[in-house]
């Protein structure tokens, strides 16, 4: 969550960036993302593997790629697969003054009897 207490949006003609407080993307679009629609899945972990596995050695586990996004009208939706099942949707949208920026994040798994959902609320940034 820290990385959310923070957000940098890039904007041109083409493309969209979201990034967080520690620099890491959180969501992406443009022409060198894949924008077909289709979820991205996270990067395999050393959870994917079973306890006993003869796999070889087990991967390091990182921080997930960043969210491919797509245009909904004028929200970026990004979203994104868990490997063990499960979605997350994460929604960005500018207040109608443009003072504020709506970040509102559903999460579905499996596990859960019902999907959460949680909002947070930005100011812009003052200018230096």
């Amino acid at each position: 969550m820290a990385d959310f207490s923070q957000l940098t949006i890039e904007q041109s003609s083409t493309t969209a960036k979201v990034t967080g407080a520690s620099g890491r993307v959180l969501a992406v679009l443009g022409p060198n993302s894949d924008n077909s629609g289709a979820a991205p899945t996270h990067a395999a972990s050393a959870d994917d593997l079973p306890a006993n596995s003869d796999a070889g050695p087990r991967p390091r586990r990182g921080p997930p790629p960043p969210a491919v996004a797509h245009w909904n009208g004028s929200q970026l939706v990004s979203e994104s697969q868990n490997p063990r099942g499960g979605k997350m949707t994460r929604t960005y949208e500018l207040s109608p003054d443009g003072s504020e920026l709506f970040v509102s994040t559903k999460m579905e798994n499996p596990n859960l009897s019902e999907p959460v959902t949680y909002r947070q609320v930005y100011d812009r940034a003052k200018a230096n």
